[in-house]
C-alpha cells in the first residue's frame, strides 16, 4: 500500500494544470480553507469574496441524502448567493444532546404516546433545513458581504386518545447565524471574515395520568430542558503574492438548565410532600481558541504545490452536575469544573495538477508535529482535584481527490480514506464506496 501511495503522489506531481471545483476540492488537498484561494467554498469564511464567484450553480452530497445546494447571481456591481442545507450549525447541539442522554435516567419521565414509551432522549435532534442568503457588494478597493442563517429542527408528538392520559413530548432546536466580512484588494489582500450564531434549543416531556373518577388527565410528572448560548468566530488572512498568513480566533459559551418536577401523591401539587419532587440541573461550557498559520504557494514544472504551518491553542471549561433541590436544599450539589488546554502544531503539504483536457487529480498529507493537553477536574463539593497531560500529536492523515470537468460542469470527488488505505474488495459485500464527499458546479 506505501508503495501505491508513492506511486500516486510522484503521478500527481508530474502532470501539469490545476482545476477550480467546489470544496470538496479543499477536502481533496487535505488543507484548511484559508490555504486556498481560488475556490468559491471560501465564501462561506469571507463572505466579502462573493462577488468573485458569480453565476454558480452548486450541488454537493456527503451521502445518499445529506448535502447541500445552492446559487450565485451576479447582479452587477453586488452579488446574492442562495443555499440550502449548508450546514453551519455549532457543535454545542451535540453536545447538548449528549448532557440530555447523560442524566440520570432515574430522574427522566416517561409519556406513553398509543404503545410507545418517550423520555427525554426522544426528543433531541440536530437542527437541520439549513437556509442561508449572502449579499455581496463590490466597492472600489474593497469588496463587503453580509450573510443571514437559520436552521431548525422539531418534534412534536402527543396522546389524542380519548379517556388515556395526554401525555406529549417536543423538541425544538434552532440556530441563527449572522456573517460578516471584508475583503481588500491590492498587492496585499486582505480578507475578514466574522460569524455570530445563536444556538437554542428546549425540549420536553409532560407525563399526565388518567383520574377515571373526574374522567379527565391530571397533570403528574413534567421534565424541561432549555439552552441557549453564543458563537462567535473572526478569521483574518492576509495575501501577499505567493504567501498567505492566517489569524483565526473563536469563543464558544452555553447554559442549559433542566427541570424535573414530580407529583408523588397524585394532587397536582410537586411541592406539599416528600415524595414530591422539584430538581434544577445546570451545566455550563465555554471554549475560546486560537489559531495562527501561514502557507507557501509554489509552482514546479506547472504543478501547482501549498504547504503550510499551522498552530493552534484550545482553552476550555466546563461545568457540569450542579443540582438545586427546591424542596430540600440539603441536597444541592455544586458539581465538578473541568478545564483543559491544548496546543497542537501541525504541517501541511498538497498539490495539485492537470491530467488532461478533462480530467485532474489532487493529493494532500497532513500530520502533526507537536500536541500537549492538560486536563484539570476540580470537584466542587468535596474540594478534591485531579490533573493530567496527554500527547495529542495528530498522525499523518492522507487526502486525495479528482474532477471532471465537461464544459461548463466540473465533477469533484473526494476519495474514501477506507479505499485509499485498504483498497477495493473484489469479493464479499463490504467495499467502501468510491468517493465520500462529491460536488457539482455549473458555471455560466
Amino acid at each position: 500500500m506505501k508503495k501505491l501511495l508513492v506511486i500516486l503522489a510522484v503521478f500527481a506531481f508530474v502532470v501539469s494544470g490545476m482545476s477550480f471545483a467546489t470544496d470538496s476540492r479543499i477536502a481533496g488537498l487535505g488543507v484548511p480553507v484559508w490555504m486556498t484561494l481560488d475556490d468559491d467554498a471560501i465564501v462561506f469564511s469571507y463572505v466579502g469574496q462573493l462577488n468573485n464567484y458569480t453565476n454558480l450553480a452548486l450541488l454537493e452530497m456527503t451521502a445518499a441524502s445529506t448535502g447541500f445546494g445552492g446559487a450565485t447571481l451576479d447582479l452587477g456591481g453586488s452579488a446574492l448567493g442562495i443555499y440550502a442545507g449548508k450546514n453551519i450549525v455549532s457543535t454545542d447541539f451535540s453536545d447538548y444532546n449528549t448532557m440530555i442522554s447523560n442524566i440520570p435516567p432515574a430522574l427522566k419521565s416517561t409519556a406513553t404516546i398509543g404503545s410507545s414509551n418517550f423520555t427525554l432522549d426522544d426528543t433531541t435532534k440536530i437542527p437541520d433545513n439549513q437556509l442561508l442568503a449572502i449579499y455581496g457588494l463590490g466597492l472600489e478597493g474593497m469588496n463587503l458581504g453580509l450573510g443571514l442563517g437559520y436552521s431548525a429542527s422539531s418534534v412534536n408528538k402527543a396522546s389524542k386518545t380519548t379517556y388515556t392520559a395526554k401525555d406529549e413530548i417536543s423538541g425544538s432546536q434552532s440556530q441563527i447565524d449572522v456573517l460578516l466580512g471584508a475583503s481588500l484588494k491590492g498587492d496585499m489582500g486582505i480578507d475578514v471574515g466574522i460569524s455570530i450564531g445563536l444556538p437554542s434549543s428546549t425540549n420536553k416531556v409532560i407525563d399526565q395520568r388518567w383520574d377515571a373518577s373526574a374522567s379527565a388527565s391530571k397533570k403528574d410528572n413534567e421534565d424541561t430542558v432549555e439552552l441557549s448560548g453564543m458563537v462567535i468566530g473572526i478569521g483574518a488572512r492576509a495575501v501577499m503574492s505567493d504567501l498567505i498568513a492566517n489569524l483565526g480566533f473563536g469563543m464558544t459559551s452555553s447554559k442549559s438548565t433542566a427541570k424535573f418536577k414530580k407529583d408523588g401523591n397524585d394532587d397536582e401539587d410537586w411541592a406539599d410532600t416528600v415524595s414530591d419532587k422539584d430538581v434544577e440541573l445546570i451545566n455550563e461550557n465555554s471554549n475560546m481558541d486560537v489559531d495562527l498559520g501561514v502557507a507557501k504557494l509554489l509552482k514546479a514544472n506547472n504543478v501547482n504545490i501549498t504547504t503550510g504551518l499551522t498552530l493552534g491553542y484550545l482553552s476550555s471549561t466546563q461545568k457540569s452536575g450542579k443540582s438545586k433541590d427546591k424542596l430540600n436544599s440539603a441536597n444541592d450539589t455544586k458539581g465538578t469544573e473541568t478545564s483543559s488546554t491544548t496546543i497542537d502544531v501541525g504541517v501541511n503539504v498538497a498539490a495539485e495538477a492537470k491530467l488532461n483536457e478533462t480530467w485532474s487529480a489532487r493529493i494532500g498529507a497532513q500530520k502533526g508535529i507537536f500536541g500537549t493537553s492538560s486536563i484539570t477536574t476540580k470537584n466542587l463539593d468535596n474540594l478534591t482535584e485531579t490533573n493530567s497531560s496527554s500527547d495529542t500529536t495528530g498522525a499523518p492523515v492522507i487526502s486525495m481527490g479528482a474532477s471532471c470537468v465537461v464544459g461548463n460542469l466540473t465533477i469533484d470527488g473526494v476519495i474514501q480514506q477506507a479505499l485509499l488505505f485498504n483498497g477495493p474488495q473484489f469479493i464479499g459485500g463490504g467495499t467502501p464506496g468510491m468517493t465520500s464527499k462529491i460536488s457539482a458546479k455549473y458555471s455560466w
